[in-house]
């Protein structure tokens, strides 16, 4: 009778006798004790441990779908920073000009000049104002403004956007925004308190 392989172990059967070496010991079964040792080693194979997988990398289906997602993020998420940057610059020059109002007032009090030195005019980045450039003007009758121009490092579409507080006669300022040189002018840029002019 051939030689035969069982269970590709080492171990080679003939004549009904098993022989060869199991984990580097000599060993010979006969008869019955084949199948029943086939049997051990078939339970043994179950219980060893799998080899562990490969780790594979990403495929370029998978890579152009996170692309994709990534650029509709992008798509939605920029415009929408990009109209919070434009709301805090025009907040933030209201606020600017606005802080001048205190300093006119005294220097209506005490009938001093209203100029640009005697407020303390300090140009801003986000307007196109300078200091030879008077930002006040004041009337006889008591009333008067105070006005600049957004530019600067304002978002391109802001540039042109006269902001202006207005006084009466009586005292009382009010806020003016004239949106006219806006080519992305947004109604809830206008802080509150201010009104919104121009088309």
């Amino acid at each position: 009778m051939g030689l035969l392989h069982l269970a590709n172990i080492g171990l080679q059967v003939a004549n009904g006798v098993a022989f060869g070496f199991w984990r580097g010991e000599e060993c010979v079964i006969s008869g019955p004790e084949i199948a029943e040792f086939g049997m051990s080693i078939a339970i043994h194979a179950l219980r060893e441990p799998a080899m562990p997988q490969k780790h594979r990398g990403f495929t370029l289906i998978e890579l152009m779908i996170v692309v994709a997602i990534i650029g509709i993020l992008a798509l939605l998420a920029i415009p929408s920073y990009q109209g919070f940057v434009a709301k805090s610059q025009v907040s933030r020059a209201v606020s600017e000009l606005g802080a001048y109002r205190t300093a006119y007032e005294t220097n209506l009090s005490n009938n001093e000049a209203i100029n640009n030195a005697n407020l303390g005019y300090v140009p801003s980045q986000l307007t196109t104002g300078d200091t030879a450039t008077e930002i006040a003007t004041a009337n006889a009758d008591r009333s008067g403004h105070i006005e600049v121009t957004m530019g600067g490092r304002v978002q391109s579409g802001l540039a042109g956007i006269v902001i202006r507080f207005e006084r009466t006669t009586t005292g009382t300022w009010s806020c003016f925004i004239d949106k006219s040189a806006s080519s992305v002018w947004q109604d809830d840029y206008a802080p509150s308190g201010c009104s919104v002019t121009g088309s």
